[in-house]
């Protein structure tokens, strides 16, 4: 009997991320390897990256050192972006084995193979097409359509660790695209760095959103975040074709125009409400979420309330609030900060606060409402998690009577909010 290998994957960051790692899992298992936990004893222990601020790089090395303690050979494969921006630190670490770029990381799962004996099966006869279904992330489909960024944010490392814009064919897309719905995915996940720059051969990504909407099947697309420059009216029209999730992310990250201007991101406070205006104007009951950076250098209290004010004129589904944290390589970290540490940190909270209260009241407005939803796990306790189509995260309660529902698509009742939670009932 040929020996069972076991492996597991911390991920860091990222959605885009997330996709990478499952492919980086789809070659192993499909060669018999078992994944489990991170946190459990196995023979091989991946670490993919995020180098997105220093505070990252730290929690890499952290993950890493436990890593090691939990692999067969007290070393870890290092993957990502830190991979790439670090690679010569990391290989000096003695929990490292091996460092893989991102424009590497296809080679790791094989070579993993070569330094373990094979468990047996022959991965000269898997279909290489059917791996591209693999990447699925809690019964749902992750789609890479793009990587790469061509942008210049004064804060972010990333066009340097992911290159230049580039995009996958189009029908390639299409084709992986079925072939998730084919294999039993309900929800499609658009990934990638800036999937909002999507191009190929003069179609953008409203034209792939078309395509992909023509579909055969039961399935819904989301589209994970768009940049506000690449939200035009030809996108919005796409989403009126019943595919695509009634939800859309738009990174803020200040309200006010003096601080966008510094952190170099190419709109002001009065072109990023104008884009608001345009998406509640044709689809006033779809979750609009947005990223907020606070505390970045020259922020002050008047720049602070004009991202408060843009709270509320958008009234977020949700805000992911983030404190700014500086990353070495870029042309933030060199610029002077005039606000303390406690300053910014009250300003957090209360940015919070304020979102939290929209946050609240866009949830109201559906209780009591039947939702598409998909079933994405069993929670402990019993509960399963699902996620209705504007992006709702609900717990069910009454899944006695309907099996095993994980990963299906059904109708949900949104009938209670609990602080954080939602609670629901599905209704078939």
């Amino acid at each position: 009997m040929p020996d069972i290998r076991t492996f597991s994957i911390k991920t860091l960051g990222c959605k885009f991320n997330q996709y990478e790692s499952s492919e980086i899992a789809a070659p192993l298992i499909n060669d018999g390897w078992i994944q489990l936990p991170f946190g459990e004893k196995v023979d091989a222990v991946i670490i993919n990256t995020c180098t997105v601020t220093d505070r990252s790089d730290r929690k890499n090395r952290n993950y890493i050192r436990q890593g090691a303690e939990y692999s067969a050979t007290g070393k870890v494969y290092v993957t990502g972006c830190m991979a790439g921006t670090e690679g010569d630190a990391l290989s000096a670490m003695d929990e490292v084995g091996s460092v893989y770029s991102n424009e590497a990381k296809s080679l790791l799962a094989g070579e993993i193979k070569k330094f373990f004996p094979h468990t047996g099966q022959d991965d000269s006869g898997i279909n290489k097409k059917d791996l591209s279904c693999k990447p699925v992330v809690r019964s749902r489909g992750y789609l890479k359509i793009q990587e790469g960024c061509g942008n210049s944010c004064a804060y972010c490392i990333v066009p340097g660790v992911r290159g230049a814009p580039g995009s996958r064919d189009m029908h390639e897309v299409t084709d992986h695209a079925q072939r998730l719905i084919d294999g039993g995915f309900h929800e499609i996940v658009l990934t990638g760095i800036t999937i909002g720059a999507y191009s190929c051969g003069g179609r953008d990504l409203a034209d792939l959103l078309c395509a992909l909407s023509e579909l055969r099947g039961d399935f819904r697309i989301r589209v994970t975040s768009i940049e506000p420059l690449h939200v035009s009216e030809r996108l919005l029209d796409a989403y009126g074709s019943g595919k695509i999730c009634s939800h859309i992310h738009i990174p803020l990250q200040s309200g006010s125009s003096r601080i966008l201007k510094r952190m170099n991101r190419g709109y002001g406070a009065d072109d990023y409400r104008r884009i608001i205006g345009r998406v509640k104007s044709r689809y006033n009951e779809m979750a609009v979420g947005t990223d907020l950076i606070i505390g970045f250098p020259g922020e002050d209290e008047d720049d602070f309330r004009e991202s408060l004010d843009m709270i509320n004129f958008a009234e977020f589904a949700y805000v992911h609030a983030f404190r700014f944290s500086k990353r070495r390589g870029t042309p933030a970290a060199d610029m002077d900060e005039n606000s303390t540490a406690a300053e910014i940190s009250e300003r957090v909270l209360r940015a919070k606060v304020r979102a939290d209260e929209f946050r609240q009241k866009y949830r109201a407005g559906f209780l009591n409402r039947d939702l598409a939803s998909v079933i994405e796990f069993r929670k402990s306790g019993g509960l399963y998690r699902a996620v209705t189509d504007n992006y709702i995260k609900v717990d069910i309660a009454n899944s006695a009577g309907f099996g095993d529902i994980s990963g299906r698509m059904m109708n949900v009742k949104f009938t209670e909010i609990r602080g954080d939670r939602a609670l629901g009932i599905v209704t078939g």
